[in-house]
């Protein structure tokens, strides 16, 4: 299938009725979505970053954008569902070739409490820290999804389903009482499976493959996947 311009994309779209969203139609823009509930402009297209998930957060910052946090990209998620079909079956429906979606949540344990931190923007339009304590409801052990039946029938991790529609925290992970599905979780861990000697923290990622799905909290924020690895840019509205 021939590709077509972003401009030609956001061009061909038809605004639902009463529903308010905002998408760039500059050509030197990437287009973005403006989803009402986060009150936020998420970019259409994931791009491939140049470095790890710090350098990818740097870049970002420097344009007055962050990456998504779970939360974020939880509601990206539901409202694409809903009114840009095209771009949520273009995160779910696309697994080949493999491919993850870094996320803006970066886990740390700080005077043993296990802590997660992400960015948000203030009232002045500035990018801040925000850190706090693991939500107590949070779902804080592995589910992880059957291989052999077809992607619906399978048990084992968590319902995709229910995690976008209701089951989910404030800081967007899932809930204790999330139901079964196909959707695998690797959750925040307390104690870090280290791969370079200076890491003492884990991020979030978005896996997507030939097998199904995977919302992994225990990636290195250091490592680098050239042709793998994503990044979804999010600004405030103009």
């Amino acid at each position: 299938m021939a590709s077509i311009s972003y401009y030609e994309r956001a061009s061909k779209i038809v605004e639902p009725a009463g529903v308010e969203y905002s998408i760039s139609k500059s050509k030197d823009d990437p287009g973005f979505i403006y989803v009402p509930s986060i009150n936020l402009c998420v970019a259409e297209v994931a791009t491939l970053p140049k470095g790890n998930w710090f350098d990818t957060q740097n870049e970002f910052h420097s344009k007055d954008q962050k990456m998504p946090t779970i939360l974020e990209f939880v509601e990206f998620l539901k409202y694409t569902k809903e009114y840009f079909p095209d771009v949520y079956n273009g995160i779910i429906g696309v697994r080949s070739p493999p491919r993850a979606e870094l996320l803006d949540a970066n886990f740390k344990v700080e005077e043993k409490n296990l802590i997660i931190n992400y960015n948000v923007f203030d009232e002045n339009r500035k990018i801040v820290k925000k850190s706090e304590v693991i939500d107590e409801n949070t779902l804080m052990e592995n589910r992880t999804s059957e291989l052999i039946p077809p992607l619906e029938a399978r048990g084992g991790g968590i319902s995709l389903e229910d995690w976008l529609n209701k089951s989910y925290t404030k800081q967007g992970l899932p809930t204790k009482k999330i139901k079964a599905g196909y959707l695998s979780y690797s959750c925040p861990k307390e104690e870090l499976d280290t791969v370079f000697e200076k890491e003492d923290s884990t991020i979030a990622r978005f896996f997507t493959d030939p097998n199904g799905f995977i919302l992994d909290c225990n990636g290195s924020p250091f490592f680098r996947a050239p042709y793998f690895f994503y990044a979804r840019a999010t600004k405030q509205r103009e």
